[in-house]
């Protein structure tokens, strides 16, 4: 074989609402030396629920910081608010 991923499964949901679901992966091209899928299906039950196809692949692009910024107005998530605050918490003052 190629050793390429051709399918991965896993169990989607819990308890009643859980179903068998699967990725299935083909169409692969070389991209900066590595194999990729630019084609991908994503099955429910056995079932297609979307299929994708990538026209363009990159790899380590570089990206601008201001990209990582958030939008002026825009409050930053919870998460974050609470990271900034424990880090202003725990310098000491003499």
């Amino acid at each position: 074989g190629s050793g390429l991923l051709r399918k991965s499964a896993a169990v989607a949901g819990a308890g009643q609402a859980a179903v068998p679901a699967e990725v299935v992966y083909g169409d692969y091209r070389p991209v900066s030396g590595l194999q990729m899928p630019f084609a991908l299906e994503n099955l429910a039950s056995g079932r297609t629920q979307a299929k994708i196809a990538f026209t363009t692949i990159e790899i380590d692009p570089a990206l601008p910081e201001s990209l990582f910024s958030m939008p002026a107005g825009v409050e930053a998530p919870q998460a974050a608010r609470v990271a900034k605050k424990e880090k202003k918490s725990k310098k000491i003052k003499k």
